[in-house]
């Protein structure tokens, strides 16, 4: 009985740290994430530049106005000797120059190499956006596929916990039968040896749910030992099919963009 109310007090003490640590959903998650992705704002940066690359000026199709604009600044000192043998000295002496201009040039044609620039400039804009989108889905896909790893393991953790209760009642019981001389030393052994092994595995459980937080706390770009809970239930969508999935895939999938 002892051992059932010791049971019943850790389950209880478990249950108020599970209410103090963070709830983590899995759509929390993917926004911690993308908030904190420095490869996703490296290519949101780089569609960026790729954006305002693209114009009519940058492939040459447009005139290209050039100015100059040059000041010269002196002081020098000078000393000069006549014939006569007069000395003049000048101190200081100032010599200003100002020189501006402005030039325009057009290339009107160039054997179409602007319009071939103008869609380079275009294609690598589709490129920023498909790289952009498949860093995107890449890390959505990476802390969806950890997240719901450790629901896994945590319901295994469970499973185990259950066991462990039930490998406890059944030594108890064991004990009892060996007491009134029901069962065997024998018996009271491989019950212990059951309740231990169920023990094992829980330690190691527990360290599989442990790394796997620290996977997904790396994935979300924040403190590795921070602890939450993860949402044990899990909906699937029964309407999903295979062929609406690869219709889909190839206006989606950022890597089928690229090669396209």
């Amino acid at each position: 009985m002892r051992r059932v109310i010791r049971i019943a007090i850790c389950m209880l003490l478990c249950g108020h740290l599970s209410q103090a640590q963070e709830l983590l959903t899995v759509k929390d998650a993917i926004a911690i994430a993308l908030e904190n992705n420095y490869d996703i704002k490296l290519f949101q940066n780089n569609l960026r530049v790729a954006q305002e690359n693209v114009t009519p000026g940058n492939a040459g199709m447009l005139p290209t106005v050039t100015g100059n604009f040059n000041q010269n600044n002196s002081l020098s000192n000078s000393n000069q000797t006549q014939a006569n043998g007069d000395v003049r000295a000048l101190d200081n002496a100032k010599n200003n120059s100002l020189n501006y201009g402005i030039s325009v040039g057009w290339t009107v044609f160039d054997g179409l190499g602007m319009f071939s620039r103008y869609e380079t400039l275009k294609a690598l804009q589709k490129q920023g956006e498909a790289e952009l989108q498949r860093s995107v889905v890449t890390r959505i896909s990476d802390v969806i596929s950890t997240y719901y790893t450790i629901v896994e393991q945590q319901n295994l953790l469970s499973a185990i916990d259950s066991s462990i209760v039930i490998s406890q009642e059944r030594l108890r019981t064991a004990e009892n039968r060996f007491s009134i001389g029901k069962a065997s030393r024998l018996e009271v052994l491989n019950v212990q040896v059951n309740l231990n092994t169920d023990e094992s595995n829980r330690i190691k459980q527990e360290n599989v749910v442990k790394n796997l937080k620290i996977t997904l706390n790396t994935l979300l770009a924040r403190d590795l030992q921070q602890d939450f809970q993860v949402i044990r239930e899990v909906a699937i969508d029964e309407t999903l099919t295979l062929g609406n999935l690869l219709e889909q895939s190839k206006s989606t999938n950022p890597d089928l963009i690229l090669i396209s």
